[in-house]
C-alpha cells in the first residue's frame, strides 16, 4: 500500500513524505519477531531532498479508540534521495509486537519525524497475514533454500541525540542487602555458540567462524571493519579494476601538495581542493554523533534551568563554579589558584584536617604566628627552633657552585707575606707583586698627567739623559729657556705654548704642528721644517734675516695682517700656498726656487713679478687620439691636441669656472667640430664651429656665464 500525506504544522516546519508501507508475507521474516516495511520520502522545510542526514522516527500503533498499543523508535539515515527505510517490529521498544490482537480492531500508524507528529493513518489489508499467522497451525517447515548473496552493508547510523542530564538527586541511605534469588534454567546452547559459553571474546573486533566452525574473533578491529560499509562488490576484483594513472577528482592531488591544515572539499571543478576551514576547526566536529544542524534545530530556544544565570552574563574569571541558593550557576569566592591547591589531593580534605594535630609543636613553633626576617638563610637557634640568621640571602648565593667543604679550601690557601705600607706596587724579578722603595708621597710627584700648572711641592725628575716623559700640556706662567739642548714635542696629540719668550739657543725640531700666536723671530739661524707630515703656520709675522728651507712640506701664511719676509734665500721643494697675504723676497742676492706649484688663493690673484721676466713657464699638453673628447676643469690653460684620421667631436660642459680657457690643435687629418653641452652658449664671429684643417689652432675662452669665445682658425 502507498500513502502519500502532506502536514504543516503551528511551528512553519514542513515535511512532505511519500509512505511506502510494504507488508511482505510473513514467511519472509521467517520466525518471530513478525515486522513490517516503512519507507519515507523526507524533505527539507524549504522542499529540498534531507538527503544523507540522520533522523529520529518514531512509531505508534493504535486502536480504533485511539489508545497506543505498542510504540517504538528507529534512528534513520536518508540516502542521497531523501528515502528512510524502517522495519517496523524491529526497532527500539520496550512493548511486545506479537502481542497485538490484528483481528480485533481496525488499527492505525501514527508518525513522528525528529518529536514533531507527521500524522496518522489506517493500517489495511495487508498487516493482517499477521493475524492469518495465529489464526492457522503452519505447516512444516519446509527445508533451508540455498544461500543468497551478500548484500550490501548499510551505513553506520548516527548515535542518538543525548538527553539533558538530569539535576543529582540526594544520595538515600543504602538499604539491606536483599535475598539472592533462585538460579534460572539454563539453556542448552550448542553449535556455533558454545565458543562463547563461559568466556568473553576480545572486544571490539570482527566476529568470524574459526576452522572449527565456532564463533571466534579476528585481529581486525570494529573501527577496520566500519572501513568496508558501502562496499559494493568483491574489493580485490574492485582494486583490480582501477587504472594506474590517477583520474577524476584527484588529479589535484596526484602530484600536488595542497595547503596543510585545512578540510578537504571538491571545488567548483569537482576536483579535490583545501577549503578555508581549518583542520583545528574540523576538529569542533569531534564527537558529534548525529547531524548537526538537526540537533541545532532540537535545541530550545532560550535557556532554562541553572544555566539561565550565564546564558547572557559573564562571571567572574578565575574563579571556582558552584551552585546558589536558587540552584544557578554562579562563581566561588574559591580562585582557580585556590582550586589548584586540591591538585593531587587522595581523600577527604577534612578528615585529613581532623587527623591533624590541633596545635604546632616541636621547632615549628617559632613561626607557627610569627613572621622572621625576609632574606636570610633559615637556621635552628640554640633551642632547636627555626630563626633567621644574619646570613643574607644573596651572601648565601654565593655558595652557589661550591664543590666541597669550604674551611677546608680556604685552610688549603698559603697565606701572603704582608707587604710594607706607603709603597709603590711593583713586580718583583719573579714577576711576583712586591713593596718599592718608592713611597706613596712620592708617587704624588708624578701627577702631571693632566693639563695643570707645576705646583712648589711636586718635582719633575728627568732620567739620565736629563729628559723628561709623560707630559701631555705643559703651560708655564713665566719664561723657558732652552740652552743647549733641543726642545722636542713628537706626539701627534701634544701641543706647547708659550705666552711668554721663549728664547732658543740650539736648534728647535717640531715633528708635528708649531702653533704660535705671537712673533717668532729666528735671527742667523736657519728655520727648517723638516716633517713630511708637518705644516708650520704663523698667525703673525716671520721675519727670517738668514735662510728658510721649506722641503716637502708646504708653507702657510694665513693671518690677513701678517707678512712672511725672507731676506735671504726660499728654497721650496714642495707647494707655497700664498692666501691673501702677500709673499715678499727683499732681498736682492736671494732667489726663490719654487719646486712644486705656487698656488694663490686670494680675491686678487696677483703675481708680482716686479718687471722680471718669468723663466721656464711652458704650457702642459693634453693628446686625445679618440673620436669624442669633452673637456674638463683640469684642461684650463692646457693645449689640447686632437689627432685621429676621422672626424672629432669635441664637447664644452657646463660648470667650468669663469676664465676656463685653453688652445685646441687638430693634430691629424681628422676635422674637430666644437660643441656646446646642455646651458653652454658658443659664439663665433664668422658662426664657424670646426677648424679650419690639419694643424689648425682655435682658442677657446668661458666669458661667463656659460658663455664661450671661439676663435682663432676655423672653417666650415
Amino acid at each position: 500500500m502507498m500513502k502519500m500525506f502532506y502536514v504543516k504544522f503551528v511551528n512553519g516546519i514542513s515535511f512532505f513524505i511519500l509512505l511506502s508501507l510494504i507488508f511482505l508475507n510473513v514467511n519472509l521474516f521467517s520466525q518471530s519477531p513478525f515486522a513490517f516495511n516503512y519507507q519515507a520520502i523526507v524533505r527539507n522545510p524549504d522542499g529540498s531532498l534531507k538527503s544523507n542526514q540522520g533522523a529520529i522516527f518514531k512509531f505508534e500503533i493504535m486502536n480504533s479508540l485511539n489508545n497506543v498499543q505498542y510504540t517504538e523508535t528507529h534512528s534513520v539515515v536518508t540516502n542521497e534521495y531523501g528515502l528512510a527505510t524502517a522495519h517496523i517490529g524491529r526497532g527500539s521498544t520496550v512493548d511486545d509486537f506479537s502481542s497485538i490482537k490484528w483481528g480485533e480492531s481496525a488499527y492505525f500508524l501514527n508518525v513522528y519525524i525528529d518529536d514533531i507528529e507527521m500524522g496518522s493513518s489506517q493500517l489495511l489489508s495487508v498487516p493482517y497475514a499477521l493475524y492469518a499467522l495465529n489464526a492457522k497451525t503452519p505447516g512444516p517447515e519446509g527445508p533451508m533454500g540455498p544461500q543468497g548473496p551478500e548484500g550490501p552493508i548499510g551505513p553506520i547510523g548516527p548515535t542518538g541525540i543525548r538527553g539533558p542530564i538530569g539535576a543529582s538527586g540526594q544520595i538515600g541511605p543504602a538499604g539491606p542487602q536483599g535475598p539472592k534469588g533462585e538460579k534460572g534454567d539454563l539453556a542448552s546452547i550448542t553449535g556455533a555458540a558454545t565458543s562463547i559459553l563461559n568466556s568473553d571474546l576480545a572486544p571490539d573486533r570482527a566476529v568470524v567462524s574459526s576452522g572449527q566452525g565456532k564463533v571466534t574473533a579476528t585481529y581486525i578491529t570494529s573501527t577496520e571493519i566500519t572501513h568496508l560499509a558501502n562496499a559494493r562488490d568483491n574489493l580485490q576484483a574492485q582494486i583490480d579494476a582501477k587504472s594506474a594513472a590517477i583520474t577524476g577528482s584527484a588529479t589535484t592531488i596526484d602530484d600536488e601538495t595542497i595547503d596543510a591544515d585545512r578540510a578537504v572539499i571538491t571545488s567548483a571543478q569537482g576536483k579535490i581542493a583545501a577549503s578555508d576551514v581549518t583542520a583545528t576547526e574540523v576538529g569542533y566536529l569531534d564527537g558529534v554523533t548525529s547531524s548537526v544542524q538537526t540537533q541545532l534545530d532540537a535545541k530550545q530556544q532560550s535557556i532554562i534551568g541553572s544555566a539561565t544565570t550565564i546564558d547572557l552574563e559573564t562571571i567572574d574569571v578565575n574563579r571556582a563554579v558552584i551552585t546558589s541558593a536558587q540552584g544557578k550557576i554562579a562563581a566561588s569566592d574559591v580562585t582557580s589558584s585556590e582550586v589548584g591547591h586540591l591538585d593531587n589531593v587522595t581523600s577527604n580534605i577534612q578528615t585529613q584536617l581532623n587527623a591533624k594535630q590541633a596545635t604546632i609543636i616541636g621547632s615549628a613553633t617559632t613561626i607557627d604566628l610569627e613572621t622572621i626576617d625576609a632574606d636570610r638563610a633559615v637556621i635552628t637557634s640554640a633551642q632547636g627552633k627555626i630563626a633567621a640568621s644574619a646570613i643574607t640571602a644573596t651572601e648565601l648565593g654565593h655558595l652557589d657552585n661550591v664543590t666541597s667543604n669550604i674551611q677546608t679550601q680556604l685552610d688549603a690557601i698559603p697565606i701572603p707575606a704582608t707587604l710594607t705600607a706607603s709603597r709603590a706596587a711593583i713586580t718583583d724579578a719573579q714577576g711576583k707583586i712586591a713593596a718599592s722603595d718608592v713611597t706613596s708621597s712620592e708617587v704624588l710627584y708624578l701627577d702631571i698627567t693632566t693639563a695643570g700648572t707645576v705646583e712648589a711641592s711636586k718635582a719633575i725628575v728627568t732620567d739620565a739623559n736629563k729628559d723628561v716623559s709623560g707630559i701631555r700640556n705643559l703651560t708655564t706662567t713665566g719664561d723657558v729657556t732652552v740652552n743647549t739642548n733641543k726642545l722636542t714635542v713628537a706626539a701627534a696629540t701634544g701641543n706647547t705654548a708659550v705666552a711668554g719668550t721663549m728664547g732658543i739657543g740650539g736648534n728647535t725640531t717640531v715633528g708635528g704642528t708649531l702653533g704660535v700666536t705671537g712673533d717668532v723671530a729666528v735671527n742667523t739661524n736657519k728655520f727648517t721644517v723638516a716633517a713630511a707630515s708637518g705644516n708650520t703656520a704663523v698667525a703673525g709675522t716671520l721675519g727670517v734675516t738668514g735662510d728658510v728651507a721649506v722641503n716637502t712640506n708646504k708653507f702657510t701664511v694665513a693671518a690677513a695682517s701678517g707678512n712672511t719676509a725672507v731676506a735671504g734665500t726660499l728654497g721650496v721643494t714642495g707647494d707655497v700656498a700664498v692666501n691673501t697675504n702677500k709673499f715678499t723676497v727683499t732681498a736682492g742676492s736671494g732667489n726663490t726656487v719654487v719646486a712644486g706649484d705656487v698656488t694663490m688663493s686670494g680675491t686678487g690673484k696677483v703675481a708680482d713679478f716686479g718687471g722680471n721676466a718669468i723663466k721656464g713657464y711652458s704650457a702642459t699638453l693634453n693628446d686625445q687620439t679618440g673620436t669624442s673628447y669633452t673637456l674638463t676643469a683640469a684642461d684650463n690653460g692646457k693645449v689640447v691636441t686632437l689627432n685621429n684620421g676621422s672626424a672629432i667631436t669635441l664637447t664644452i660642459p657646463s660648470g667650468l669656472v669663469a676664465g676656463f680657457n685653453c688652445l685646441l690643435v687638430q693634430k691629424g687629418a681628422g676635422q674637430v667640430t666644437i660643441g656646446a653641452g646642455g646651458g653652454v652658449t658658443l659664439s663665433n664671429r664668422s658662426s664657424q664651429v670646426k677648424t679650419a684643417g690639419q694643424h689648425a689652432i682655435v682658442t677657446l675662452v668661458h666669458i661667463g656665464g656659460e658663455v664661450y669665445i671661439l676663435s682663432g682658425d676655423t672653417g666650415a
